[in-house]
């Protein structure tokens, strides 16, 4: 196998050593990625379905306050949904810059 050298001559790669200590950190690193994917995944999955759920009782609440025309149900509905419509936009935009990996 030939690589491309910026600084001297080409030279062949024959043999390459890996410890078996390495390998085992490699995959250690390789499963603890995989885990954050796992998780991130999760939590956006989570945060959709919140949010959409949120969206639909508004809008049905505001519906139904166009055809009553009394919008006591949409506070009603936006009280309670708030605080978890809130806590799931300031975790995403919130000073932090978004989610877990911005610190």
């Amino acid at each position: 196998m030939r690589f491309k050298v910026k600084v001297g001559k080409e030279f062949e790669v024959s043999e390459v050593t890996i410890s078996e200590i390495e390998v085992v950190k490699a995959e250690t690193e390789l499963n603890k990625a995989k885990q954050q994917a796992k998780d991130t995944h999760n939590r956006t999955v989570i945060a959709w379905a919140v949010l959409s759920l949120v969206t639909v009782f508004l809008i049905g609440a505001a519906l139904l306050g166009v055809l009553d025309g009394e919008f006591g149900k949409l506070q009603a509905v936006y009280n309670v949904a708030a605080v978890p419509m809130s806590a799931i936009l300031a975790y995403y935009f919130g000073q932090r810059g978004g989610g877990p990996n911005k610190q």
